[in-house]
């Protein structure tokens, strides 16, 4: 640590320690914002930033026998790199303000965007307030720091401090400036916004926690499976159609039987009276059995979307969703949904 940040600090320190035998971090931030602003460098982001300044400060505090009130942490470094964007976006746009609202006319006159209001919403400070607090209330001792971050903290230098994905999530959902999921602590890794938050290899240390949750197949499906094992499409049908069984009481006979007459038929005739039709027809036709599947349990098949989510995720390559910056959402376009012909 440099010597005259060590004095900066120490001094602090010192004055706030006169006042109260705890000092309340945030009381430091807020003396040593220009100070840190100022020794950051335009390629050095915020997260390296605060690793390095909190490892400085709490550093300074051993040994001056001073204990450190962080509570706050998170609203306290909050302010600091609010400070720091304002200062960067001011050097790098002098005309921001004209460039905003432009934007802002431009979005009010394009036809093409949704005006759905939920995935847009605006957070307030009092819903910012709200969260903060119950960040604030979480046990730290739990928090998940990745190897991945380790290990870029390590490259970054002594003084860097890895931050848990908690803490990530937290800054991110604190400068979001419409509703986000991350507001609940919710991560998907497919979403745009957390690849600017995570790095790859951390993202894929994420998807890759933990094992997939695999149910075993049941043995009396087992047995039905293979019963049909060298069975033709035609043999498949007439068993199917012959199968005896209380469509009341036996369910998996039921659904057994249904799927394989709806299976084997789309091969038994040569003109099946299906064209091309969309992803949801095509679904409804051909996978029914995976929602039938679930006949005479406790269990609801709600389905409500008109594609599958890898559909969607080719549709949506790249595309947001209102986090930091509102995104135009485009609306749907007007297209017949059926067409006969002979």
């Amino acid at each position: 640590m440099s010597i005259k940040y060590e004095a900066v600090i120490t001094s602090l320190l010192i004055v706030h320690s006169q006042k109260s035998r705890v000092v309340p971090l945030r009381l430091v931030l807020d003396d040593l914002t220009h100070v840190i602003i100022s020794s950051a460098s335009s390629n050095q982001s915020n997260e390296v930033l605060k690793g390095i300044w909190m490892n400085r400060i709490e550093s300074c505090a051993d040994k001056a026998n001073i204990i450190l009130q962080k509570d706050d942490l998170l609203s306290s470094w909050l302010n600091v790199e609010r400070s720091r964007n304002q200062a960067v976006s001011t050097e790098q746009s002098p005309f921001s303000d004209f460039s905003i609202t432009e934007n802002n006319n431009n979005n009010a006159t394009n036809s093409y965007t949704s005006s759905i209001p939920s995935l847009k919403t605006k957070v307030t400070e009092e819903d910012k307030n709200r969260f903060r607090k119950m960040f604030d209330s979480l046990n730290p001792d739990n928090f998940w720091v990745l190897d991945a971050t380790k290990r870029a903290a390590a490259a970054a230098g002594p003084d860097v401090i890895p931050l848990s994905v908690e803490e990530k999530i937290a800054s991110f959902a604190c400068n979001s400036n419409n509703l986000h999921p991350s507001y609940s602590m919710i991560l998907d890794v497919d979403e745009e916004n957390w690849k600017t938050v995570f790095t790859k290899e951390e993202l894929m240390e994420i998807q890759n926690e933990g094992s997939p949750l695999i149910r075993q197949t049941p043995d009396e499906l087992l047995g039905l499976l293979k019963t049909i094992k060298k069975m033709s499409v035609e043999d498949i049908y007439t068993y199917a159609h012959s199968l005896p069984h209380d469509p009341t009481k036996d369910h998996l006979l039921t659904w057994w039987s249904l799927t394989l007459l709806n299976a084997a038929n789309q091969f038994l005739c040569e003109n099946t009276g299906t064209g091309r039709v969309g992803e949801a027809d095509t679904m409804y036709n051909n996978w029914s059995f995976l929602s039938t599947i679930f006949r005479g349990s406790n269990i609801q098949v709600h389905g409500k979307e008109l594609g599958s989510q890898a559909n969607a995720f080719a549709q949506n390559a790249k595309r947001k969703i209102s986090a930091i910056d509102e995104v135009e959402k485009a609306k749907r376009g007007t297209r017949f949904s059926l067409l006969l012909s002979r």
